[in-house]
């Protein structure tokens, strides 16, 4: 059995806080590090942040290469229909 977590019982209750203002303060910096820095299991030990930028860096990619297609693609064909005006000869 995984032990499961929570916030309240591995930050709040394990010290002592002044003020309403140092929970929030120290609830803040905790799920910031749950958030970003810590590894995760189901991302391979990756962060989320780094997981996140994998995301994002192939996904750009991923539309950079559709673009470039796309871009190939309007060139191709245009000419199909035409004819030359030197020959009468209509092009391929």
């Amino acid at each position: 059995m995984v032990p499961r977590r929570n916030g309240k019982n591995e930050l709040i209750h394990t010290r002592r806080c002044e003020d309403v203002i140092e929970v929030e303060i120290a609830t803040f910096e905790w799920v910031s590090w749950w958030n970003q820095t810590r590894i995760h299991q189901a991302l391979d030990y990756r962060t989320p942040v780094e997981d996140e930028n994998d995301y994002w860096h192939s996904a750009s990619t991923s539309e950079e290469m559709k673009t470039r297609a796309n871009a190939r693609n309007k060139t191709r064909d245009t000419s199909v229909g035409r004819t030359c005006e030197y020959t009468g000869y209509r092009l391929l």
